[in-house]
Order: structure tokens, then sequence, then C-alpha cells
């Protein structure tokens, strides 16, 4: 059982989503629970942005040994749940492995489809009933009518890096 997040450049959002992940499993004493990222378009073995990093240590979190690489078919293969940042990037797993589907999801979508849903088996020690649940419950909720998108602050300003990050520490905690 595993987790994989997927961005872009495998450079911001998805190692510092990744990053929250595994700590606040640790907290919880869910270190068994593995959490991987990876890009759609990512150039292998490029650092964090230093304003990633400087933001993200204000979390808690050290990115300086992160470094990027391409999503595999293999990633998305032996994931129990694949989670986007764009509804592109979910498009484009979904469509590299169309029996992924019921595992993939954006960040967004999968926080929403998880908060209208309730089945008392599902736990974070079983990511796969946690993804069933959330892909059975897609056909009986409205869609969002907004994106379900957390924006790329990649080359913007400190203040685009602090936003975003707010917000995916916001979803990540409510995973």
């Amino acid at each position: 059982m595993s987790i994989l997040i997927i961005c872009s450049a495998n450079r911001v959002r998805s190692p510092f989503v990744a990053a929250l992940l595994i700590q606040r499993f640790a907290e919880l004493e869910l270190d068994s629970v593995p959490v991987t990222s990876a890009g759609t378009l990512a150039t292998a073995d490029l650092t964090a942005p230093d304003l990633a990093s400087e933001v993200a240590q204000g979390y808690g979190l050290d990115l300086s040994n992160h470094r990027s690489r391409a999503v595999t078919r293999a990633d998305v293969q032996h994931s129990s749940l694949v989670l986007t940042m764009t509804e592109a990037q979910r498009t484009a797993v979904q469509a590299t492995l169309p029996v992924a589907t019921p595992r993939v999801f954006t960040l967004k979508e999968f926080v929403r489809l998880r908060g209208n849903a309730r089945d008392a088996s599902a736990s974070l020690s079983e990511l796969k009933a946690l993804a069933e649940v959330a892909h059975r419950a897609r056909p009986r909720q409205l869609p969002s009518k907004q994106p379900e998108d957390v924006e790329d602050p990649l080359g913007g300003s400190r203040g685009s890096y602090q936003v975003s990050m707010k917000e995916l520490a916001s979803l990540a905690k409510l995973l």
C-alpha cells in the first residue's frame, strides 16, 4: 500500500505534500505507509527551489534531499492511491493507465469525496478501501463548480509559494 503524489515538475507541490503526509503519518505512527512523489513533465534530479525549501521549513519540513523525477507507468500501477495537483494531470495519468482510474484523483477531489463519503471500514491503513469509497462517491456527488487544481508557484514570488503551500497544508491535513 502506497501513496503517489503527482505534479508537473516534481519540484514544489508534490514533494511538499509528500513531506507533509510523511510527517503526519509519523505523528500517527503510520510509518508503514510509503509516500512518494513524481512529475508528469519532470526533469530528473533537480532540487526544490530555494523559496520552496524556505517556505517548507516554516512547516517543519526539509526538502533539501528531494530530487525531481518523472512519473512512470509502474509508479501508478503499484500505488494504492494517486493524487494529482490538477485535473489535467489526473486525466493524463488515467489515460496512460486506464485501469488505475479508480485510484487516481486530484488532491482537492479526493478530499471533497472523502469528506462526503462515509465508510466506517476505511482507514489510513487501508488505502485501497479509501480510494474505492471515494471512487464510488464520484457519480453520486455533483462535480465541483470550480477547477479542482492547486496552482503551481514555481518561478513565482515568495507570496505565491506561501499561498500554494498553505493551501496544500490545509488539504493534506484534511486527508
